[in-house]
């Protein structure tokens, strides 16, 4: 069915699934540890015992062939093109192969050894038939500025120009016996001219006008391992770096260096044991992935193989397909819209760039086979480059560590502290400062100070180390100025880093006003205004609290003993945060997120964000904000960030994206690079800025479905009918997808 394009049935849309404003500057090397994929199957409606091969045409559809014919997928729905007795336009034959589009949108496919062109207009089949020989084509190349469809078969190499569905011989522009004669296997592109075609060993390149070629036999010995002069490649794909990558039958992974012609081989398992076949080899030219080849083969299934170290990694799950994995043989690899489709024995698959939302970073080097309690305390070192390089964090029952995240190795701390993060010890809260010193809130040896850069510690058992007055949260303004929130009220420290004093205008206050003494949450506004929340009690005590620097004066401006309104049990605040655009954020745990302006003056009116703007849990301990004034919270089924501007909730549960079932995981963002980090058992997950931003685009509607009442319309719709209805036909339903 073609796409509409009425006006009136438009429809924007938010392009990707997520809107993340990180600044990081993080990125991934290599080929992923992890990828969460999306899986088509029965249940979703792929009745197909294998997927073959996938194309896209323009308006956005996925086309599939596959054991049971040609099917169509526009996000929602599969449709079947089966083969017909009775119907000399259904395709040819239902096992279908290799698949291309040319810029007409119709789709040449391998029908069996059959060669099949159908039309997504008229939904019929042509068949292409070779006078002289059978065709049995092998693959496809289609050459968009000369509007040329390249044909690989058994009997030679073929092309068609302008659309035509008469086959030309390749013996028009070349005298090549080999491409006219024998067995071609694949194409693909050197630039705007040139061609590298694939026989049994031999690799051929082809100009395609002048018909000039060039042979390269596979050597018997590559690598000092014999090939017996049966290569086979079925897939081949040139790289950036002009290197062209042969996938074979057997034997794995060929490469042929185009300038130094050059051949190197590999391969995922003992080829004298086992069976070594890649059908296909792409790239997605993602972030991060320059190296990166993905591959299809048999047993290692969908695997990457990093150009740079030669290491293969398999993302074969073994039994059945799972979210980190896909069962089975690995077929063909197509990448459309920075996602790339996998087809396979056991079905269609994705790996969707955009919802790699999380990169695992593994504990269980320090786990000893255990379950480690989540980390939930971390902080990174100071740099100046603002990238991050050594994460600091601490495992309940466990220790502290510092996780290299240029290595990726976890180290121990160093000696001089190991006293202070024994299991016993009793660890509140651990920050590093723009100085880089590394601050710790203890219950038995109070407030340590030690100098990272200078590996010394700077104070020991002389703050805060009384019990119900120990320091549980750091806080550093933009003065550099050290403010320390204890069970018994609030105390700063010089940029100096040499006095601790209590802020009395703060203490004071809460004292005469008989509110809860412990702060909770700390903020600093775009004035320079200091935010406070006071709570921890199970009494009616809980206050906001304003200080202003400049005149060393507070005020209560929520005293939850003054108010009135429907709260029957005591107020839970925790944390509070300015996005320095203006507003404040705080939490009302099991509640909800309450907001108000930070110019308010006098009694301020506390706005509510909950489950109206999509927040799927308000049982909460943290807020954060990111560089770009958007709020993070944690919750018990995860994270959620609430987007101002948008005033919406887009929320990461450990149920739809791969996160342990850590209820309330500790979260952190680095002052550095942006980069946010979340805590976990037995790991850390670093959360990655996939999206393209904020860009709202047009997108055409499939209609999937129109009737009236409950009679389908009998008409084939076609783009700019009008549909005219009567007074009576007064109800209408539609079932679209978003392509």
């Amino acid at each position: 069915m073609p796409a509409f394009k009425l006006t009136f049935f438009k429809y924007q849309y938010l392009c990707g699934l997520l809107c993340f404003l990180f600044a990081g500057n993080f990125a991934v090397l290599g080929q992923p540890k992890q990828i969460i994929f999306k899986h088509y199957g029965v249940a979703e409606g792929f009745n197909s015992n294998e997927a073959m091969d996938i194309s896209q045409t323009k308006e956005g559809l996925i086309w599939i062939s596959s054991a049971d014919g040609l099917i169509r997928f526009d996000s929602k729905n599969f449709k079947y093109f089966r083969h017909n007795n009775s119907d000399s336009q259904s395709i040819a034959n239902n096992y279908c192969k290799a698949m291309q589009v040319d810029k007409r949108g119709k789709i040449w496919i391998v029908a069996d050894d059959e060669l099949d062109v159908f039309d997504p207009a008229t939904e019929r089949f042509s068949h292409i038939k070779n006078i002289g020989k059978s065709v049995n084509p092998k693959a496809f190349y289609y050459d968009a500025l000369r509007d040329r469809m390249w044909i690989a078969t058994a009997n030679g190499l073929y092309f068609s120009k302008n659309g035509s569905q008469k086959l030309e011989p390749v013996s028009k522009i070349s005298k090549d016996s080999l491409l006219a004669n024998g067995e071609i296997l694949s194409i693909t592109a050197e630039g705007r001219d040139w061609l590298w075609i694939t026989s049994l060993s031999m690799i051929v390149k082809l100009h395609a006008t002048s018909g000039i070629t060039e042979k390269y036999p596979v050597p018997l010995m590559v690598n000092g391992r014999k090939n017996n002069g049966y290569v086979y490649p079925l897939s081949s794909y040139l790289d950036k770096q002009n290197t062209l990558w042969l996938g074979t039958l057997n034997l794995g992974l060929f490469s042929f260096n185009t300038v130094t012609h050059q051949f190197a081989y590999y391969t995922y398992r003992d080829e004298k044991k086992e069976d070594n076949t890649i059908f296909s080899i792409t790239q997605t030219h993602l972030p991060g992935q320059e190296d990166v080849l993905f591959f299809g083969a048999t047993g290692f299934g969908f695997g990457a193989f990093n150009t740079h170290t030669k290491k293969f990694t398999s993302y074969n799950s073994g039994t059945y397909n799972t979210a980190l994995g896909i069962k089975g043989n690995a077929y063909s690899l197509r990448c459309f819209n920075n996602k790339l489709w996998i087809s396979s024995s056991t079905g269609l698959h994705c790996y969707d760039y955009s919802s790699q939302l999380f990169e695992k970073k593994d504990l269980s080097s320090i786990a000893n086979g255990a379950t480690l309690a989540p980390t939930n305390l971390m902080s990174v070192e100071r740099t100046k480059n603002g990238i991050d390089e050594k994460l600091w964090l601490h495992i309940p029952y466990k220790n502290a560590y510092i996780y290299d995240l240029v290595k990726d190795l976890v180290l121990p701390v160093p000696a001089a502290l190991k006293k202070y993060m024994l299991p016993g010890i009793g660890i509140f809260t651990m920050f590093i400062d723009s100085k880089n010193i590394l601050w710790l809130g203890t219950n038995q040896y109070g407030m340590v100070g030690y100098d990272i850069n200078k590996k010394i510690i700077l104070t020991e058992q002389e703050y805060f180390y009384k019990s119900r007055e120990w320091a549980h949260h750091f806080f550093e303004d933009s003065k550099n100025n050290l403010w320390i929130c204890t069970y018994n009220g609030l105390y700063k420290m010089d940029s100096g880093r040499k006095n601790v004093m209590p802020v009395n205008a703060v203490n004071d206050l809460i004292k005469s006003n008989k509110t809860a003494t412990s702060i909770a949450g700390i903020t600093e506004d775009e004035f320079g205004k200091i935010w406070l929340t006071a709570d921890y009690t199970d009494k009616k005590k809980a206050a906001i609290i304003k200080l202003d620097v400049a005149k060393n004066s507070a005020a209560i401006i929520y005293n939850e003993q003054a108010e009135t309104g429907p709260h029957h049990n005591p107020v839970d605040l925790r944390e509070i945060c300015s996005n320095k655009k203006g507003k404040i954020f705080l939490i009302f745990r099991t509640e909800h997120i309450a907001w108000f302006n930070s110019n308010a003056v006098g009694k301020i009116e506390l706005k509510q964000l909950d489950n109206r703007q999509g927040l799927n849990n308000t049982n909460m301990d943290q807020l954060l904000t990111d560089s770009s004034g958007n709020i993070w919270c944690n919750n018990q089924l995860g994270i959620s960030q609430y987007k101002v501007n948008q005033n919406s909730f887009s929320n990461y549960s450990f149920a739809n994206y791969e996160l342990n079932t850590t209820h309330n995981p500790s979260i952190y963002i680095s002052p550095n690079s942006g980069n946010f980090y979340i805590g976990q058992s037995n790991s850390f997950l670093l959360f990655k800025d996939n999206s393209s931003g904020n860009n709202i685009k047009t997108t055409n509607l499939l209609f999937n479905d129109f009737k009236i009442y409950n009679s389908i319309y009998p008409k084939k719709i076609k783009d700019g009918d009008k549909i005219n209805l009567t007074y009576k036909q007064d109800m209408i339903s539609i079932e679209f997808a978003l392509l």
